[in-house]
């Protein structure tokens, strides 16, 4: 799943950083003396809902680079793939979940889950759950991607029990 999630880029995209054009002013006027107004920037997150549009302003942001460049850094780019890396750690012991972001940290409860083995006479079976709160890794984890993650996965196990049935059989 870790390889199949989709990463985010460091900054948002630049269409995303555009001149306030919504209801009341353009510009800020700080208060004191000789202060310069300073214009009002549109800037969306993810989704371009009206919950991820933020208006900001800062002193000598004139330009949408500059204002794409002060505000449109993702912090926490990468969380959700590292987040997918962290079962690993999990239940086998291995893949270290840290990404190249040190700011994208996975916190204790954002997964969970368990590998377990039932045997139950000569048909044991196993039996995963992995659950993911991140709240947006349905956007960043596509449907065929978990399909070909489950695929991917039968296709090892497979491997793995015609590999132990040739051995058996020499």
């Amino acid at each position: 799943m870790r390889s199949r999630t989709l990463k985010a880029k460091e900054k948002i995209p630049a269409r995303a950083v555009t001149r306030y054009d919504g209801d009341g002013p353009k510009y800020i006027t700080p208060k004191g003396k000789n202060q310069e107004p300073q214009p009002r920037w549109t800037v969306r997150r993810r989704d371009q809902s009206k919950s991820n549009t933020y208006v900001k302003h800062a002193k000598g942001i004139t330009t949408a680079t500059a204002a794409r460049e002060k505000f449109g850094k993702i912090r926490r780019w990468g969380l959700a793939r590292t987040s997918w890396g962290l079962f690993m750690t999990h239940l086998f012991g291995r893949a270290n979940p840290e990404g190249k972001n040190p700011e994208a940290k996975v916190r204790d409860g954002l997964t969970s889950g368990y590998l377990r083995e039932y045997v139950t006479g000569s048909n044991p079976r196993v039996e995963a759950l992995l659950v993911n709160s991140l709240g947006y890794i349905t956007e960043a984890t596509s449907d065929a991607a978990l399909s070909e993650a489950m695929q991917k996965a039968t296709n090892q196990i497979n491997g793995y029990i015609n590999n132990r049935l040739k051995e058996g059989l020499k």
